[in-house]
């Protein structure tokens, strides 16, 4: 390192001590000339280092987990697959407000009225862009999925000690639930099949839901997942033709394993397998900034990367190489209340899981990469657009003094309280600052897999393959 550079990194030492560190950022962006030369020392402070994700190799686990992804025969009514909510083609979310449950028809499905299941309202499908890093801590836009011990394998998740020992990491936890959620796979009791499916397919009564009431909620999670079990390889009855090839896949995948030892975690340790090799995305024009190619990205990007770690706070949260920090915050989007039989229901967020009043209304702070494609945004989808919610950052008391249609207030004093002080704090920024910030998110779009390997060209069930 040069005489002036040490000289000006123990400068900026100081300043760190004396102003603190996102104010001492912007005081030495404008002693430092070139565009270049401030953004590296932002790389440099912030310990950025361009993304690695694993070799891809699709193994006989993979072509498994695939399978499953796309295959609508693990949903009650056999017309949603994994893939229904998570599309390539947007982003890895689905494009809309809010995904869409089961009741509604193949891959064209309605809103149900029955938008509230075990205290959680319907919300905007996440996307599953490098879940498999090891910085992602938690998973859910509410962090139900959480990593509590990564060298004992502990996950905070929905039937707590119930869950099987073998999970080696969030995703394959994850994987699981979905299957089992009324409002994303299971559908209801007395469900059945469309009558224009496959033969085998059609008109079926919904048996992965075999009860109409439960004693628990960790019953009924519990008992949907061995139903599911007994659909895909059927151990007590005589496999149909596409039955038997998922028993030769499963035994494939995991050769060390019988029949009659299969769980619910070999299904979701194969579908973690899958997402983690096919969703893994890296090499965007950014990470080949960040190893040195400075003509990857144009100066308004570059102007946009100096407000994104400076002026705009946005690092503040949105950190590392996912940009998320998998902390929960609070930044003034309160959802619409939803009117029901029993009384007004909001959506509170983390608090659903932690049960702690200092988490209501905060969300977990989503990474950001491939984030222009998965419009809308916000766990309710309420802005159509990423300027839309880049400016609603800028903004989180907006709706403070706006009224609802029944007269109530859009934010009262509980919305209001746990709003994230950095939020609160923020500069102003100008059309023309926020313009340069989300050409800089432009920069993040990468696919390390072409749709080739991604998709099959067909799924054991025979139904049809999960939209792309």
């Amino acid at each position: 390192m040069s005489n002036q550079k040490l000289l000006l990194y123990f400068f900026w030492v100081i300043l760190v001590a004396i102003t603190g560190y996102l104010i001492s950022v912007n005081l030495l962006l404008n002693i430092v000339s070139s565009i270049d030369e401030k953004l590296q020392y932002v790389i440099n402070i912030n310990g950025l280092t361009p993304l690695k994700i694993r070799q891809y190799y699709p193994d006989k686990k993979f072509i498994l987990g695939q399978a499953l992804f796309f295959d609508p025969v693990l949903s009650g009514n056999r017309n949603i697959s994994c893939a229904s909510c998570h599309l390539v083609s947007k982003g890895l979310s689905d494009g809309r407000q809010f995904s869409l449950g089961p009741s509604e028809g193949n891959f064209s499905r309605k809103l149900s009225n029955n938008m509230i299941e075990q205290g959680v309202r319907k919300r905007n499908s996440p996307d599953l862009w490098n879940r498999d890093a090891i910085s992602v801590k938690n998973l859910f836009l509410d962090g139900r999925i959480e990593v509590l011990d990564s060298e004992k394998k502990i996950f905070q998740n929905p039937i707590g000690d119930a869950l099987l020992k073998q999970f080696q990491n969030a995703l394959e936890v994850q994987a699981i639930f979905p299957i089992a959620s009324e409002s994303e796979m299971s559908g209801l009791f007395g469900d059945k099949s469309e009558k224009n499916l496959p033969g085998e397919h059609a008109d079926k009564v919904n048996d992965l839901v075999n009860k109409s009431k439960y004693k628990t909620g960790t019953e009924k999670i519990l008992s949907i997942h061995a139903q599911l079990l007994e659909r895909l390889i059927s151990r007590k009855a005589m496999p149909e033709t596409w039955q038997i090839t998922y028993r030769n896949m499963f035994i494939e995948a995991y050769p060390e394993v019988n029949l009659n030892k299969l769980t619910i975690y070999h299904v979701g340790s194969a579908i973690g397998h899958f997402e983690e090799l096919a969703f893994a995305a890296n090499n965007s024009r950014w990470d080949q900034y960040l190893e040195g190619k400075t003509e990857a990205i144009n100066n308004q990007e570059k102007l946009g990367a100096l407000i994104f770690f400076g002026k705009g706070y946005c690092s503040s949260c949105h950190m590392d190489t996912l940009l998320s920090d998998f902390k929960f915050h609070n930044i003034g989007i309160i959802s619409d209340p939803l009117f029901t039989p029993k009384g007004q229901f909001e959506d509170l967020g983390r608090y659903f899981v932690t049960k702690n009043k200092k988490d209501m209304y905060k969300f977990r702070t989503p990474p950001l990469r491939n984030v222009t494609k998965s419009a809308p945004y916000f766990h309710d989808g309420s802005s159509a657009t990423l300027y839309e919610a880049l400016i609603r950052h800028t903004n989180p008391l907006k709706y403070e003094n706006s009224f609802r249609e029944d007269g109530g207030l859009m934010m009262e004093k509980r919305h209001i309280a746990s709003i994230s002080p950095i939020l609160l704090n923020m500069p102003k920024m100008s059309d023309e600052e926020i313009a340069y910030l989300q050409s800089f998110l432009y920069t993040l779009e990468s696919q390390s897999r072409v749709n080739a390997e991604i998709f099959p060209t067909a799924v054991p069930s025979g139904l049809a393959v999960g939209p792309k």
